[in-house]
């Protein structure tokens, strides 16, 4: 897969994190914020298990619990997105998100955490680090 596909792919999941963000919030306001993480991943399990029979997926290795992080992470993430958005904003909390996902990303390439290749921070990666962070203060206080 080209370079370009997976730019494209990276928009789409940045637009499909805004609907998230937006929906489960919409969702949390009506069933409240530990319910609607509840139904949101209920869903996503559902969907998962169709699209593993569809594609006659095997467990072909043994879970570590290494493995079992991104669950948990992600009924954090949910969570904390659904209690944010109603008093944020989906734009607010979508560029505070991104900040936080920069830095964590910047710490993993930077120090080749989890088996990840190092990259080191560069010029080109610390003015977008700025140009980012300008924009997503500039949300919160202006």
């Amino acid at each position: 897969m080209g370079q370009l596909k997976y730019h494209q792919l990276t928009i789409l999941n940045g637009v499909l994190i805004a609907l998230m963000l937006y929906f489960n919030s919409a969702l949390s306001t009506v069933y409240g914020p530990y319910l609607s993480t509840f139904i949101f991943h209920l869903i996503a399990l559902s969907l998962l298990l169709i699209i593993n029979l569809k594609l006659k997926s095997r467990w072909e290795r043994r879970i570590t619990p290494l493995f079992l992080l991104p669950g948990f992470t992600s009924v954090i993430t949910i969570m904390v997105n659904s209690i944010c958005v109603a008093g944020l904003g989906v734009t607010v909390v979508g560029g505070i998100g991104l900040f936080g996902q920069l830095f964590m990303s910047s710490l993993i390439e930077q120090f080749g955490l989890f088996g990840m290749p190092k990259r080191p921070i560069d010029r080109r990666k610390i003015g977008g680090y700025l140009l980012i962070s300008l924009g997503v203060l500039s949300m919160i206080y202006l």
